[in-house]
């Protein structure tokens, strides 16, 4: 071993490898969580979407039997206040379907939670390439940039995740910086062991 190995030794665990592996739990663990938020809008996009329809189309069956002029007074009324009481119902659920946009913020949560893990998946090669092809001198050096990379990536898409779900609708796409690179100098010669 020669001295410059000896001044930077290359630990299995070293704290810029511990700050990488926890960066991409950070991550992991987000996007999970956005996983379960995307289900959780799409079951409510699915709920008020049948509940409109269902709603929708009974009203106008509901009006028409109270028109029906062979029954009788009380029937009638009561008939009438149920046509107007399922019509309302109807009402309300569309408008909370189309205001709250569960649809929207289901495609959002999925969508991101995807980029998310891409990230993670990114930041663990990374992390093999630099442990596996950098000089044991510039290693501590490149997983501590790979850790800074990685968090803010994950607060990039986080902060356009929450900007698009506070906002109306959007077609811009959530765009990734490139990953720190590893330049030939920092490579560990493979033609010298």
């Amino acid at each position: 071993m020669n001295n410059n190995d000896d001044a930077f030794p290359s630990s299995p665990s070293s704290g810029a490898e511990q700050s990488v592996t926890k960066a991409a739990s950070e991550i992991s663990a987000k996007a999970r969580e956005l996983e379960r938020e995307s289900r959780r809008m799409r079951f409510y996009h699915q709920v008020f979407t049948i509940l409109t329809i269902l709603l929708g189309v009974s009203a106008p069956a509901l009006v028409t039997v109270t028109a029906n002029p062979s029954a009788n007074a009380q029937s009638a009324i009561a008939w009438k206040v149920v046509a107007i009481v399922v019509t309302a119902f109807a009402a309300a659920s569309a408008t909370i379907r189309t205001v709250l946009r569960f649809s929207e913020r289901y495609s959002n949560s999925a969508l991101t939670s995807i980029a998310l893990l891409d990230i993670e998946a990114q930041v663990q090669a990374k992390k093999e390439e630099v442990l596996m092809t950098v000089k044991d001198q510039f290693k501590e050096q490149k997983l501590f940039e790979v850790s800074g990379w990685a968090r803010k990536q994950m607060f990039e898409t986080i902060k356009g995740y929450v900007e698009k779900d506070v906002s109306a609708l959007t077609t811009e796409r959530i765009e990734l910086a490139a990953a720190p690179k590893v330049e030939d100098y920092q490579r560990v010669d493979m033609t010298k062991k």
